[in-house]
C-alpha cells in the first residue's frame, strides 16, 4: 500500500509539472499578430517643415530715402549728446564728491569690520542650533559717539537679538569721524549674521 501511495504521488507530481512548463512555455511564446509592434522595426517619423518665403522687392527711392531719414537722425542725436555733455560740465566736483564719498564709505566700512570683530555667537544657541540675521540700526555722531541703537529687525530668537544689541553697546572706541562729517549724523543699518558653519 506504501509502494502504491509513493508511485501514485510520483506520477501526480510529475502531471503536474509537465503541465507548468509546457504550459508557461506556450504563454512565453510570441504570438505573430499584426497588434504587435517593436520600437526597433518601426518607420521612423519623418517631419518636414515647410516655410513659405516672399519676396520683398523695394525700389531704390524707397532705399535712398531710408538712408537719408538715417543719417539725419544720427546727426540730431550728435548734436544732442553734444548739448547734453556741455551741461554736464562741472566735472570737477563730481570728482571731489566722490572722494567725498569714498572717506564716508571707508569710515562705515572700519566701523563694520569693528562690529564683525567683536561679534561673538552666544553658546547657548549654538547647542540648541539657532540662526538668523539681525538687522540693527544706529547713528553716529561726532567725534564717535553711539547712539539710538534699536533693532530694526529681530531674527526671531531672542537670544541672537539680545547678542546684537550687546555687541554694538560693547563697540569700545569708535575710529574719529573724518572732519568733513562735523555737522552729519550717521544713520548705519547693518545686517549682523549668525550662522552655523
Amino acid at each position: 500500500m506504501r509502494k502504491n501511495r509513493f508511485l501514485y504521488s510520483t506520477i501526480f507530481s510529475i502531471g503536474i509539472h509537465g503541465l507548468l512548463i509546457f504550459g508557461t512555455a506556450s504563454v512565453l511564446r510570441p504570438k505573430s499578430s499584426s497588434t504587435h509592434f517593436s520600437v526597433n522595426q518601426a518607420p521612423a517619423i519623418q517631419i518636414r517643415r515647410l516655410v513659405k518665403v516672399k519676396k520683398v522687392t523695394e525700389s531704390p527711392k524707397k532705399l535712398t530715402q531710408k538712408k537719408a531719414r538715417s543719417k539725419q537722425l544720427v546727426q540730431k542725436k550728435a548734436t544732442k549728446l553734444v548739448e547734453q555733455s556741455q551741461e554736464n560740465a562741472p566735472v570737477i566736483k563730481k570728482v571731489i564728491d566722490t572722494g567725498v564719498a569714498s572717506e564716508k564709505a571707508k569710515y562705515l566700512k572700519s566701523i563694520r569690520d569693528q562690529i564683525l570683530a567683536q561679534k561673538r555667537y552666544p553658546r547657548v544657541a549654538k547647542m540648541l542650533k539657532k540662526q538668523g540675521v539681525v538687522d540693527i540700526y544706529f547713528e553716529v555722531s561726532y567725534p564717535s559717539h553711539l547712539s539710538n541703537i534699536q533693532i530694526k529687525k529681530g531674527s526671531g530668537h531672542a537670544i541672537l537679538d539680545r547678542s546684537a544689541l550687546e555687541t554694538i553697546e560693547a563697540l569700545g572706541k569708535l575710529p574719529r569721524m573724518p572732519d568733513f562729517l562735523k555737522s552729519e549724523v550717521l544713520k548705519v543699518a547693518i545686517p549682523i549674521k549668525y550662522e552655523l558653519l
